[in-house]
Protein backbone atom coordinates (compact mmCIF):
# COMPACT_ATOMS: atom_id res chain seq x y z
CA UNK A 1 0.00 0.00 0.00
CA UNK A 2 1.18 3.45 -0.76
CA UNK A 3 1.23 6.23 1.80
CA UNK A 4 -1.66 7.92 -0.03
CA UNK A 5 -3.91 4.88 0.32
CA UNK A 6 -2.97 4.44 3.97
CA UNK A 7 -3.82 8.08 4.79
CA UNK A 8 -7.03 8.08 2.77
CA UNK A 9 -8.39 5.11 4.66
CA UNK A 10 -11.04 2.84 3.24
CA UNK A 11 -12.37 5.46 0.82
CA UNK A 12 -9.81 4.50 -1.85
CA UNK A 13 -9.72 0.75 -1.33
CA UNK A 14 -12.94 0.11 -3.23
CA UNK A 15 -12.59 3.07 -5.56
CA UNK A 16 -15.24 2.02 -8.02
CA UNK A 17 -15.61 1.34 -11.70
CA UNK A 18 -14.26 4.68 -12.97
CA UNK A 19 -10.99 4.29 -11.06
CA UNK A 20 -10.62 0.68 -12.26
CA UNK A 21 -11.14 1.72 -15.89
CA UNK A 22 -8.62 4.55 -15.51
CA UNK A 23 -5.99 2.18 -14.06
CA UNK A 24 -6.68 -0.33 -16.84
CA UNK A 25 -6.28 2.36 -19.51
CA UNK A 26 -2.97 3.53 -17.96
CA UNK A 27 -1.66 -0.03 -17.97
CA UNK A 28 -2.86 -0.54 -21.55
CA UNK A 29 -1.14 2.69 -22.67
CA UNK A 30 2.09 1.64 -20.95
CA UNK A 31 1.96 -1.80 -22.60
CA UNK A 32 1.34 -0.25 -26.03
CA UNK A 33 4.25 2.16 -25.51
CA UNK A 34 6.60 -0.67 -24.51
CA UNK A 35 5.57 -2.81 -27.50
CA UNK A 36 5.99 0.20 -29.82
CA UNK A 37 9.49 0.91 -28.51
CA UNK A 38 10.56 -2.74 -28.85
CA UNK A 39 9.22 -2.91 -32.42
CA UNK A 40 10.94 0.39 -33.26
CA UNK A 41 14.22 -0.96 -31.89
CA UNK A 42 13.93 -4.10 -34.00
CA UNK A 43 12.91 -2.16 -37.10
CA UNK A 44 15.98 0.07 -36.77
CA UNK A 45 18.47 -2.49 -35.48
CA UNK A 46 17.90 -5.40 -37.86
CA UNK A 47 18.30 -3.40 -41.10
CA UNK A 48 21.41 -1.69 -39.73
CA UNK A 49 22.92 -5.11 -38.92
CA UNK A 50 22.09 -6.38 -42.41
CA UNK A 51 23.60 -3.26 -44.01
CA UNK A 52 26.71 -3.67 -41.86
CA UNK A 53 27.15 -7.29 -42.89
CA UNK A 54 26.69 -6.42 -46.57
CA UNK A 55 29.30 -3.66 -46.22
CA UNK A 56 31.81 -6.05 -44.65
CA UNK A 57 31.25 -8.67 -47.36
CA UNK A 58 31.49 -6.11 -50.18
CA UNK A 59 34.68 -4.61 -48.73
CA UNK A 60 36.19 -8.07 -48.43
CA UNK A 61 35.30 -8.98 -52.02
CA UNK A 62 36.64 -5.73 -53.46
CA UNK A 63 39.85 -5.92 -51.43
CA UNK A 64 40.35 -9.48 -52.72
CA UNK A 65 39.93 -8.32 -56.30
CA UNK A 66 42.31 -5.41 -55.78
CA UNK A 67 45.05 -7.53 -54.23
CA UNK A 68 45.43 -9.57 -57.45
CA UNK A 69 46.60 -6.50 -59.36
CA UNK A 70 49.03 -5.54 -56.64
CA UNK A 71 50.70 -8.95 -56.65
CA UNK A 72 51.51 -8.59 -60.34
CA UNK A 73 53.91 -5.80 -59.45
CA UNK A 74 57.31 -6.38 -57.86
CA UNK A 75 56.87 -8.07 -54.52
CA UNK A 76 58.61 -6.43 -51.61
CA UNK A 77 59.74 -8.81 -48.88
CA UNK A 78 58.12 -8.33 -45.49
CA UNK A 79 61.51 -7.76 -43.84
CA UNK A 80 64.13 -5.83 -45.73
CA UNK A 81 67.60 -7.45 -45.71
CA UNK A 82 70.21 -5.80 -43.54
CA UNK A 83 72.84 -4.11 -45.71
CA UNK A 84 76.49 -4.91 -45.11
CA UNK A 85 77.33 -1.19 -44.75
CA UNK A 86 75.38 1.95 -44.02
CA UNK A 87 76.87 3.96 -46.87
CA UNK A 88 79.30 5.87 -44.65
CA UNK A 89 81.85 3.11 -44.23
CA UNK A 90 80.42 1.61 -41.04
CA UNK A 91 79.63 -2.09 -41.11
CA UNK A 92 76.42 -3.39 -39.63
CA UNK A 93 76.93 -5.84 -36.81
CA UNK A 94 74.73 -8.91 -36.78
CA UNK A 95 74.02 -10.61 -33.49
CA UNK A 96 75.02 -14.24 -33.41
CA UNK A 97 72.45 -16.46 -31.83
CA UNK A 98 73.25 -19.73 -30.08
CA UNK A 99 70.84 -21.76 -32.24
CA UNK A 100 72.62 -20.68 -35.45
CA UNK A 101 76.09 -21.79 -34.34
Amino acid sequence: MSAFVMEAGSANLGAGAVESVRRFLYRLAAAIAIVFLVVLLLVLLVPMAVIGMLYIVARSVFSGLGSGTRQAEVEVPAHQPIPEEDGEGRENVRVRRAENE
